[in-house]
């Protein structure tokens, strides 16, 4: 009889280890140059937060090095500003013009429950530019960079 009760512990301990891992949330600050590596599993969300003064241009990768994912950008109020999900693999590109200030939230969640590594990097933050020629070099930074 307590053989029983204690597989039942058991098995119900696994269970609740494996949701722990397969419901991961993680939020973490980002900064300019800092390159973050880490792993996704089939249901976790990592949130990366930036601060940002008005009238901003960001620019960042996340390289999907084993794992296809889906990169969204939220501003304050948890509004959906920017969503980006390009190819499979290799470098999925984001871009943030925002002319009014605030705390953003990037998120990246992996397509369709995959699992496997990503890193994140935001490369550029610094004030739009004016001029209309100054503005469409920053949209086409990502087709500038070495071996593109």
């Amino acid at each position: 009889m307590k053989s029983i009760s204690l597989l039942t512990v058991l098995f119900f301990l696994s269970i609740s280890l494996l949701n722990a891992q397969t419901s991961e949330k993680k939020k973490v600050p980002i900064t300019k140059g800092k390159e973050i590596s880490d792993s996704l599993s089939s249901e976790s969300i990592h949130t990366y937060t930036i601060k940002l003064d008005s009238a901003y241009f960001v620019y960042g990768i996340v390289n999907q090095k084993t794992v296809d994912v889906v990169v969204n950008i939220y501003n304050e109020e948890k509004k959906k500003v920017a969503s980006f999900d390009g190819p499979a693999k290799g470098p999925e590109n984001l871009l943030l013009e925002k002319k009014s200030k605030g705390n953003f939230q990037i998120e990246v969640v992996p397509f369709e429950e995959q699992q496997g590594y990503y890193s994140i990097v935001i490369s550029t933050v610094e004030p739009l530019a004016t001029q209309p020629t100054a503005r469409v070099k920053k949209y086409i930074t990502h087709y500038t960079r070495k071996n593109v």
